[in-house]
C-alpha cells in the first residue's frame, strides 16, 4: 500500500512535469513521510533477505512438506514462503522513481549487484595448506 501510494505521486508529479505545470503542491509532508518510512523497511528488509539467503546457503533450501506436518498456528508467518529480496527489490524501484519525479524521462534502475556466497574449501586444494600423508591409517 506504501509503495501504491508512492507510486501515485511519481505519476502525477510525472504528468504536470510533462505538461510543464507546476510541482511544488504535489509532494506533501505526509508523502515525505511515507517515502522515510520506505526507506527504513528496505533496511530492514534487505537485512531479513540477506540473512534468509546466508540461512539456505548453510542449510539448504529445506523442505516444505516436514514444516506442514507439525502444529502451527495458521496466522504464523512461515519465512520460507516470501522472497525477501525481490520485496526489497521493489522498495529500491519505487525510491528511484521518487528519486528522478522531476525528470522529463526517468532513467532506468541499474540493477544490484548482490554478493554471491561462495564455498571457499571448494576452491581447490590451497597451496600454503599443510597437507597430511593419510597412508598410515590405512
Amino acid at each position: 500500500a506504501l509503495i501504491k501510494k508512492v507510486d501515485e505521486v511519481v505519476d502525477l508529479v510525472q504528468d504536470r512535469v510533462l505538461a510543464y505545470r507546476d510541482v511544488t503542491d504535489v509532494v506533501t509532508s505526509n508523502a515525505r513521510e511515507i517515502v522515510s518510512t520506505l526507506l527504513a523497511l528496505r533496511n530492514f528488509i534487505r537485512e531479513v533477505a540477506r540473512r534468509d539467503e546466508v540461512k539456505k546457503a548453510v542449510k539448504g533450501p529445506g523442505d516444505i512438506s516436514k514444516d506442514k506436518s507439525k502444529d502451527k498456528p495458521k496466522d504464523r508467518l512461515e519465512p520460507e514462503l516470501h522472497d525477501f529480496g525481490v520485496l526489497a527489490d521493489d522498495i529500491d524501484m519505487c525510491l528511484h522513481d521518487y528519486r528522478y519525479r522531476e525528470s522529463k524521462e526517468i532513467p532506468k534502475l541499474k540493477a544490484r549487484k548482490g554478493k554471491v556466497l561462495t564455498n571457499t574449501l571448494s576452491k581447490g586444494v590451497r597451496k600454503n595448506c599443510v597437507t597430511r600423508d593419510l597412508n598410515k591409517f590405512v
